[in-house]
Formats: structure tokens, sequence, C-alpha cells
């Protein structure tokens, strides 16, 4: 998997850099999982200041567009970014499965 950053646009009031870029791969579609691990990675943040909203692939081509945030700081992703209720179910499936039984 290849990512090229395409353009960043540091926006100060959210606190946050948004980053649109192309992603090159083979075989299937990366999950948004991977795609922020190798963001992550490649501009050097920890992965909890990462957010990956949007991958859009084309059918047939072997690469899709990435929109991405990267926050200034984890207070500043809380503060901001909204959390689904999906997101809470996987959150609470997570604790559950944590705990000792």
């Amino acid at each position: 998997m290849n990512i090229t950053i395409n353009t960043t646009h540091e926006n100060k009031l959210l606190e946050r850099s948004e980053i649109d870029a192309t992603v090159v791969f083979e075989g299937a579609t990366p999950s948004t999982t991977d795609v922020t691990m190798a963001l992550a990675a490649q501009l050097k943040k920890d992965l909890e200041v990462v957010v990956v909203k949007h991958l859009h692939t084309i059918f047939g081509r072997r690469e899709a567009k990435v929109e991405a945030f990267v926050y200034h700081s984890p207070t500043a992703r809380k503060r901001f970014e909204v959390i689904t209720a999906h997101m809470i179910k996987k959150a609470a499936e997570a604790q559950k499965a944590e705990a000792p039984a």
C-alpha cells in the first residue's frame, strides 16, 4: 500500500490538519484501520490523533481517494469528533471482552 498526500489544509479553529490523499493498493481495498495506521506512520503521529473520514474507490482501479483529519492533540479530537452509536456499541463490546469472566 502506497499513500501519496495530495493536499494539506491547516484548520486552526478546529485544531487539525485536513488531508486529501491517494492510496494505491494490491488486492482488496484496505480497511480504514489499515489506512489510518499507514497514514500515522507516514506522518509520524500517534494513532489516536489520526482519523480517516472517507475512503472513496473507483470501480476497476487499484486506488482510492482518502479524506483524513490529523488533530493537534487527543483532547482536540475528543472535543470535535462525533462519536456515533456504532462506535459506542463497539467500545462496549471491547470492554465486555476484556472483563474477566
